[in-house]
């Protein structure tokens, strides 16, 4: 992560818990829990974007099995930033207006790269997901039109279509990954 959008935990945590600093979030109740919760949902949202940027490059490489082996990390820290979100909901929008300016800034900062990488990775992964349809389509018609025309022995041992009711004449089988 490149300085401007990195936010330290030690700074938030002075900012939002030292006394008499003027910038404790402090709602009607639960001050103590949403600055925690801001502070939870900060460094989920830092991580889900360095997931999304790795996600992303292995998307546009097509190295699918990458993809695959963040999806459990992803769907963790989504909950996470979710369930901070949540609290931080409870506080209302008093919350972030507490924080100083630059703090703010950063939150506001780290919250839009997170929208980017998001709507990015949405799209990346509608292509892809169309791609393997393509593909798979392609081979589905393929083996279809070698069905219709396919020449093989039957049970006698003579030359026919090969086709017996109800039974293709040609196996196929797909990764299922696609």
């Amino acid at each position: 992560m490149n300085a401007p959008q990195s936010f330290q935990r030690a700074a938030v945590t002075r900012q939002a818990d030292a006394p008499g600093s003027g910038a404790e979030a402090k709602p009607k109740e639960g001050g103590k829990e949403i600055s925690q919760a801001l502070i939870s949902v900060v460094e989920a949202a830092q991580h889900l974007c360095a997931l999304l940027e790795a996600e992303n490059l292995a998307l546009r490489e097509h190295k699918f099995e990458e993809v695959e082996s963040l999806q459990e990390r992803k769907t963790a820290l989504s909950r996470l930033y979710e369930h901070g979100m949540k609290q931080i909901s409870v506080g209302g929008s008093e919350a972030l207006k507490s924080l100083s300016k630059p703090v703010r800034d950063q939150v506001m900062a780290l919250a839009k790269r997170l929208d980017a990488l998001v709507a990015s990775n949405g799209r990346l992964l509608k292509a892809s997901i169309e791609a393997n349809q393509r593909v798979l389509k392609a081979v589905v018609d393929a083996a279809r039109k070698h069905q219709a025309g396919g020449v093989a022995y039957d049970r006698e041992g003579s030359i026919g279509s090969g086709r017996r009711k109800g039974m293709p004449s040609v196996a196929v089988s797909v990764n299922k990954t696609l």
